[in-house]
């Protein structure tokens, strides 16, 4: 089967990756930059396991810098560009309905349109107008959500706890099996296209609402003097409750968990429906890195002006470059505020945390973990990062100037923090 994804970023390239293993992939994207460097195999995505499969299977890929040719060859068009957030909360389509636009111009009779990327309930609907207007009925559009996780992308392609499929008409989802070739014991839900995609929605704004219930309770563990770690396994033992995303923290950030939520948001007060769990959802986690900030201006007496700031950790997540809605921006902005000096370490995301937030008077970026703790008043950890998590306490007494440590990420056990102050969340500190 002859296959064309359009958008190479973190989905499209995962997509294209896998599908090469069994199909002929065409690969497209507006960013000729990716496809210098995926045709020269620079790994720009960072993204566990797919640079050594689209190697592997480089005679099943070819990436192209424009669609047609592509399209016209192709049975099945992968969509899997980018929906940033909009005005309000809603997502832009600019970018699917122009890769639609393409498909429309160029694509085969009869083709199968899988739309992967992250869409509102009636978008679908857009696109059969969009197609209509061209007189091209003949499409066919499945919307079909992916649930990756970053820096688990390929093994959640390969083998996915669901495959949810929205379509028209029943019959296609035979295709969409036909193309991924999943295993029987994987559940697939034929579904309608809306629901498909409020699916999405659902499952990342109950995430969400996890984290902030976490770190809720966390902050009343701080106020009354117990152990959060403690309360977050006695709860996770429970089968209905499990231990996935109730690890308490400094706040969620990251492409998809705020953009979806305030685009659901969005979607529900068109419906004149208050959408209040999305708003405290959101609301809480905002408190969060406020409340932890809050705690490291005070144990300074708020004097904090020069002070040397090591902040640990730039990407939402550890081992990625994605510094999308980071609380290291907050924080750092925080501290830039007062006049602290800053030095900002993450192995993989600092140059995407520059680009996005520019030189600061205050601020500096260390090459290497030692150097951003070396004579610091304070370190701060906002990510999970392996280097991060491989710091001994003899690492922080021998380096830092005073070694407070404000762990954002509950990495390390107070018990074995002898020498340290460690702050940590929803638990006492240890002096």
């Amino acid at each position: 089967m002859n296959i064309t994804v359009m958008g190479l970023g973190y989905v499209g390239l995962t997509n294209a990756a896998y599908l090469a293993q069994i199909h002929s992939v065409w690969g497209f994207d507006k960013d000729i930059a990716k496809i210098h460097d995926l045709n020269n195999q620079i790994d720009y995505l960072n993204e566990p396991g797919v640079s050594p499969l689209l190697k592997k299977h480089s005679k099943n890929l070819v990436y192209v810098e424009a669609p047609s040719q592509a399209l016209s060859q192709s049975d099945v068009v992968l969509i899997a560009v980018p929906t940033p957030e909009g005005k309000d909360g809603q997502i832009d389509l600019s970018a699917v309905e122009e890769a639609f636009a393409h498909v429309i111009e160029s694509g085969k009779k009869d083709v199968l349109v899988v739309v992967r990327s992250t869409v509102t309930p009636g978008a679908d609907q857009a696109l059969i107008q969009q197609a209509l207007v061209k007189n091209r009925k003949d499409i066919q559009i499945v919307i079909m959500p992916e649930f990756l996780s970053q820096g688990e992308a390929l093994k959640n392609i390969t083998s996915p706890s669901r495959v949810v499929v929205g379509v028209h008409q029943l019959g296609l989802e035979k295709k969409v099996k036909s193309l991924f070739r999943y295993p029987s014991n994987i559940p697939f839900l034929i579904t309608d296209p809306s629901t498909a995609s409020l699916t999405k929605y659902a499952a990342n704004s109950f995430l969400a609402s996890k984290v902030s219930f976490i770190n809720e309770m966390s902050q009343i563990a701080e106020a009354v003097g117990a152990d959060i770690q403690d309360v977050v396994k006695g709860i996770g033992y429970d089968p209905r409750i499990g231990h996935q995303f109730i690890q308490p923290g400094v706040g969620f950030g990251g492409s998809c968990f705020p953009k979806d939520l305030k685009a659901l948001k969005y979607l529900a007060t068109q419906h004149q429906i208050k959408g209040s769990m999305l708003d405290a959802t959101m609301a809480i986690n905002q408190d969060q890195t406020t409340r932890f900030m809050n705690r490291v201006m005070a144990r300074l007496n708020y004097q904090i002006k020069q002070k040397k700031i090591a902040v640990l950790g730039l990407s939402y997540k550890g081992s990625t470059t994605d510094v999308r809605n980071s609380t290291a921006f907050k924080v750092i902005d925080t501290l830039a505020d007062q006049q602290a000096l800053i030095f900002a370490y993450d192995k993989k995301a600092t140059f995407d945390f520059f680009n996005l937030r520019g030189e600061k008077p205050c601020l500096a970026y260390a090459i290497e973990l030692e150097d951003a703790l070396k004579d610091a008043d304070v370190a701060i950890i906002l990510n999970d990062a392996k280097e991060i998590k491989n710091l001994k306490v003899s690492d922080f007494i021998r380096l830092m100037k005073t070694p407070i440590v404000f762990d954002g990420r509950n990495l390390f056990d107070p018990k074995t923090m002898q020498g340290i102050e460690y702050h940590s969340i929803g638990r006492p500190t240890k002096k």
